[in-house]
């Protein structure tokens, strides 16, 4: 569970992906023929860590996360990552929404991902991420202050499913002083160990596909009707679609 020591140093100042990462800014036109052979779920949202500035958009928070190999969605919408099993999540979409301050009401795509896989616990993420060094790097709370990964201790073991849930976050390193979620809250704990008993589950950490993942770093598309904060689902990703209008 050691980290690359060479990445330690190398702080990651801002949550955007690398410019050969995803798909970026794919107008309305060919994202319609790029997904229309699919028709699965689709949960959308908008994100108040979103920032409109100079006519692009800037990611203040830390959820999702879009540094590294794959978009990850751990710190945020939990109550959203807790309506599946995480066997449930593969191939559902995501689709994050951003919006012009006060030049405008309407709300802009800024992110959609089809899930990948996803995890019920942070060592599991921590385990999968193993092959992928640099993006487990980059994404590691522990030195990142955008990070959306907590990584394990040497001896993470559980003992019993009551311990897990109370004592969860024990079992992980804190995150960097300047993390975004280690606040007079102590966020970052309810990250790892939140529960929601009426649905009797944790929240899902959900990994996105990588080559069905698209970025907008520009207001382009929007949708047509006003969106919830919190969170709106649909039956099928092409009812979603028919629901957006190019800028």
């Amino acid at each position: 569970m050691n980290i690359n020591k060479s990445n330690r140093t190398h702080l990651c100042l801002e949550n955007s992906p690398a410019k050969d990462r995803f798909r970026r800014n794919m107008r309305l036109e060919k994202l319609s023929k790029v997904l229309n052979e699919y028709t699965n779920e689709i949960y959308s949202y908008v994100l108040s860590s979103i920032k409109y500035e100079n006519g692009y958009f800037k990611q203040y928070g830390c959820a999702p996360n879009f540094n590294g190999k794959y978009v990850t969605l751990t710190t945020c919408k939990h109550y959203m990552r807790s309506f599946r099993e995480p066997q449930d999540w593969k191939n559902v979409w995501i689709a994050g929404f951003g919006h012009l301050n006060n030049e405008s009401k309407k709300n802009f795509l800024f992110y959609l991902m089809q899930i990948k896989i996803a995890f019920i616990s942070f060592i599991e993420l921590w385990n999968f991420l193993d092959s992928d060094k640099e993006t487990q790097n980059i994404k590691n709370s522990r030195f990142h202050p955008y990070g959306d990964v907590f990584e394990p201790k040497k001896d993470s073991r559980v003992n019993d499913e009551k311990e897990a849930k109370d004592k969860s976050f024990e079992f992980y390193h804190m995150p960097i002083d300047s993390h975004k979620h280690k606040d007079k809250h102590e966020s970052w704990k309810k990250d790892i160990y939140k529960y929601y008993m009426n649905l009797k589950r944790r929240p899902a950490l959900l990994v996105g596909n990588e080559d069905n993942t698209f970025y907008w770093s520009k207001p382009l598309i929007y949708f047509k009707e006003k969106l919830p904060r919190n969170c709106k689902k649909f039956g099928n990703i092409q009812e979603f679609i028919g629901l957006l209008e190019e800028k």
